[in-house]
């Protein structure tokens, strides 16, 4: 596998992954999740409408919402580097044609 090809799969790869992400994220509930540092501890709240609600004693809510965090995340980076790659592909030459390279010649 050359270079082109595992960046051809690198982008096919994002693709699923950001269709994934956001197909799972559509079935998270609203809202988002803050965090407050005091005292060396870190709170979580959930914050809907302009409302912070604790998330003390909810770890399964807190979760949730540290996945949704975390998907938010990963299809931000995806959809960054997505466009990279493909503007890659299409400027990407090899250096050494593997076909028509001299090596013979000059080892001779």
């Amino acid at each position: 596998m050359n270079y082109r090809d595992s960046t051809i799969a690198e982008l096919a790869y994002l693709r699923r992954i950001v269709k994934m992400d956001k197909k799972e994220l559509k079935t998270m509930p609203s809202g988002r999740l803050r965090r407050k540092r005091s005292h060396g501890k870190i709170y979580y709240y959930l914050e809907k409408n302009g409302n912070l609600i604790s998330l003390r004693n909810k770890s399964q809510e807190k979760e949730l919402y540290l996945r949704k965090e975390q998907l938010t995340h990963r299809i931000h980076n995806a959809e960054i580097n997505i466009p990279l790659l493909e503007r890659l592909l299409r400027r990407y030459r090899p250096v050494i044609e593997t076909e028509e390279h001299a090596f013979g010649s000059i080892l001779v």
